[in-house]
Formats: structure tokens, sequence, C-alpha cells
């Protein structure tokens, strides 16, 4: 990504990695046991990814948090898994963040992107949290992503904010969600006027602005 100015020109480069925090603390404790093995190589890389990045975007779904419908998940892993992504996010955070002070550099910030709001958002509603809003996105954290606020606020790393982010989708009349009739079960991403696709612009745009205020 780059940012035009009138005299200077910034730039960032943001690679991306689909990883579990079992993967990072791999690549962090260095506890792959086969050299040779693609694994390792992968663990390696993200070592290297860690170790050279001023700053970090995380993901994780809102709608596999706990509390939700029937105090369970809204969405759920096939066969019923068990998975609290809230665990998961504050596991990866807090092992890029420690492994940076070990190396005595300091990150420059970390975008925090909660997705697939819209499929919370009745149940949000109901319990009284406006998630647009900057109150009820920080209620929202804490009480829906205890570990990952906590361990935030335990690190005292300042320069973390939270985005939410969706993409809305086309529903049937029972509320779930409508896909293409080719094979895929892609979902039908609702489009409206001026053929714009309905998506959480306005928090795509404030990520940006995050990203570029630490552009070098």
């Amino acid at each position: 990504m780059w940012w035009d100015q009138m005299f200077s020109n910034r730039s960032m480069n943001i690679p991306l990695c689909d990883l579990a925090g079992e993967d990072l603390q791999a690549g962090m404790k260095g506890a792959m046991t086969a050299p040779s093995s693609a694994a390792y190589s992968q663990a390696m890389q993200l070592k290297e990814y860690v170790r050279d990045s001023d700053g970090f975007i995380l993901v994780a779904p809102a709608s596999k948090a706990l509390l939700f419908k029937n105090d369970a998940q809204v969405e759920k892993e096939q066969a019923d898994i068990a998975f609290d992504p809230d665990v998961n996010l504050a596991r990866i955070f807090g092992d890029i963040i420690n492994y940076r002070r070990k190396q005595n550099k300091p990150i420059k910030g970390c975008a925090i992107c909660i997705s697939k709001w819209d499929m919370i958002a009745p149940y949000a509603g109901e319990m009284g949290m406006d998630i647009l809003t900057e109150s009820g996105l920080t209620e929202f954290m804490n009480i829906c992503f205890p570990s990952t606020s906590m361990k935030i606020k335990a690190l005292q790393n300042p320069n973390v904010r939270f985005f939410p982010m969706f993409i809305e989708t086309e529903k049937n009349g029972d509320g779930s969600t409508k896909v293409w009739e080719d094979g895929t079960g892609s979902p039908r991403i609702l489009v409206k006027d001026r053929r714009i696709p309905s998506f959480s612009a306005l928090s795509c745009v404030n990520l940006i602005n995050f990203l570029g205020s630490f552009a070098t």
C-alpha cells in the first residue's frame, strides 16, 4: 500500500498469513523439530514476518463469539468443533507483543478487525449493544472477547484499534444466507443502489487511515 503526499510518498508492505495460534507459537518459540519439513519452513517465515513488521492486522469472526445465540455461537464450525476466537486472538496478540519486546523492537500499531458483524447485529441489539458505535464496540469486546481485552490492557500497548467489518449478504426467509447455485456454496453479496455491494465501507476507510499513520 502507498500514500501519495505533496512532497513525499509513504508506503507499507502487507504480507497476508492465514494462521492459527499454534502456528504462531511454533514460529515464535522454535517448537518445530523437523528442520527439513514444510511446517518448519512456514513457521520460520512467519517468525521473519513478525520480526520485520512494524504493525499487524489481526482478524477474528464476531459470528463465533460466545454468549450470543442461546448462550452459544451464531455460527459454528463443522461438526460443532469447539472454537473460541477470543482465546485464539489473545494468544496470537500476546505472542507477537512478547516476541517483539524480547527483540527490543516494539510495534507501531495493531489493528484488530472483527468480521461478520452483520450476523450478530440482531443479538447484540437484544443485549443493548450498538456494535457500530465506539462505546458499543468497547462493550462487545469486554463481554465477548474478554481474554483479548484483558491481554491488551495487561500488555499496556496503547496503539491498538478495533474495526468492525462485514459484507452484507442476501437472506432467505428463515434468515439463512443465500448462496450461488454453482456448486461452490459462495454467499450472494447484497448489492444496493448504483450496483455497489453493501459492506462496512467506513471501517475500511478508518483502517486504511490508521495504517497510514505509521507508514514510512
